[in-house]
């Protein structure tokens, strides 16, 4: 009957599940600065995460690795069992950032004319007063779902790729979503104005 390897990590957990405090110190103290290591060494390029949403990230690993504890195998070591538990959660703070910093800059909604800068953006360099304001009133014509691909992509300059990343759909689903977007905004822009325009 083979023996196994990390059957050392099993007895803790269970006497820990027991109610052993002194063996959950034991199983737990050598994992704690592995997992913050590898946290500051995955958000190393973040600049949306401060030191506080990093120690966030760990304190948030080391409370679901107790949640999910009792799932443990013994398949592998229970270091390397935290560690997928810490990878899925640096992931899921990674793209809540990049979600959040995708989210439309209030002073960048396109509600009335007053809230676009036209010196701000490429887009709107080249329109007249008139034109902006049919563009804006175009733009309510739009669903919500088209608004927000617009405002993201023609606007933000953010790439499809990225939009699907963080929105949970398909590349493809965007690009479909953007092109039906653009088409009826140019549409109703020329109902509005009564000529197209150059975007």
């Amino acid at each position: 009957m083979s023996i196994k390897k990390n059957s050392e990590d099993f007895k803790l957990l269970h006497r820990y599940l027991k109610g052993d405090n002194e063996a959950g110190r034991e199983l737990y103290k050598p994992i704690f600065p592995k997992i913050e290591r590898f946290v500051y060494t995955m958000t190393k390029n973040d600049a949306n995460l401060n030191m506080q949403d990093k120690d966030d990230i760990i304190a948030d690993i080391m409370v679901r690795a107790v949640e999910k504890q009792y799932t443990f195998d013994d398949s592998s070591s229970f270091s390397t069992f935290v560690n997928g538990i810490a990878k899925k959660v640096v992931l899921e703070a990674r793209k809540k950032v990049k979600k959040h910093s995708l989210a439309v800059d209030p002073e960048y909604e396109i509600d009335n004319i007053e809230n676009i800068d036209v010196y701000r953006n490429p887009v709107f360099v080249v329109l007249k007063k008139e034109e902006i304001e049919a563009l804006c009133n175009a733009l309510e014509k739009l669903t919500k779902d088209q608004r927000e691909v617009i405002q993201l992509r023609l606007i933000n300059g953010t790439a499809v790729k990225d939009i699907a990343n963080y929105s949970g759909k398909s590349v493809a689903a965007i690009d479909s979503l953007y092109r039906r977007a653009i088409t009826t905004l140019r549409k109703e822009f020329i109902n509005l104005y009564g000529k197209p325009t150059d975007f």
